[in-house]
């Protein structure tokens, strides 16, 4: 990919040298006779490419089904009880007081550094991770916004879903390894779509005209190949 790509030879893909690279192997691919197996060749080349995307995504995945009960029932020791009502439900108003808690300098958000604080109060025995590990990924699965900051909003829905998850295990259990990769495929082809999918208008009027001119092409060369066969046939005697 680096020899066709790199032009200049500097080591280097830059963005015109890629998307130029690109137009050249869809133009081969469409000019090939061997369409699918090329096909298949730029698919397992696809899967290699994101296997290491693939494999982390389900080690974060067990390593939040392992944190979530452990973390839940700390504080349920350390006296914020279950955080749940009388009939399951998450209970919204102790979440917030947690949420109060947790945010020492009363900045109504909580920074990495007071999520690891909480991660370092608990005893070496309950984490089986260490405190940045586990505080890095509860910063990113509550922090929607992206600002590295959880604020009371994103604290709340977040606890609530974990509550939500473990208030009814008889579900999680039933949620299989098939399950699991059927996400992340569903997250892979979603992330496919998103950066490699052309779907301007420019695309689809593209696309559009190489239908109909691959139409046109097949209509004007269906006739004279039938002849073409006749003839063969009528010639060697085979029906």
């Amino acid at each position: 990919m680096m020899k066709e790509f790199d032009i200049d030879n500097d080591n280097k893909i830059t963005m015109d040298e890629f998307v130029n690279g690109m137009t050249k192997w869809l133009d081969k691919a469409k000019d090939t006779v061997n369409k699918r197996y090329h096909s298949i060749k730029l698919m397992k080349g696809l899967y290699e490419v994101l296997k290491p995307w693939i494999g982390k995504k389900r080690v974060e995945r067990e390593m939040m089904r392992i944190l979530i009960p452990k973390i839940l029932e700390h504080l349920k020791s350390v006296g914020y009880g279950s955080l749940l009502r009388e009939d399951g439900t998450p209970d919204i108003s102790a979440i917030k007081m947690l949420f109060k808690e947790i945010d020492h300098d009363k900045e109504d958000t909580i920074p990495y550094h007071e999520l690891r604080n909480l991660m370092t109060k608990m005893s070496s025995g309950i984490l089986p991770y260490d405190a940045d590990a586990a505080a890095s990924k509860i910063m990113k699965e509550f922090d929607i916004s992206g600002d590295h900051l959880i604020d009371e909003e994103e604290f709340v829905a977040g606890l609530s879903q974990w509550l939500k998850t473990t208030s009814n295990p008889a579900a999680c259990s039933e949620r299989s390894e098939e399950d699991d990769d059927k996400q992340i495929w569903e997250q892979t082809d979603k992330l496919i779509e998103d950066k490699f999918t052309d779907k301007s208008p420019l695309a689809w009027k593209k696309a559009i005209t190489l239908v109909v001119v691959e139409i046109v092409i097949l209509g004007l060369l269906a006739e004279p190949l039938i002849d073409s066969v006749l003839n063969l046939s009528k010639t060697a005697s085979v029906s």
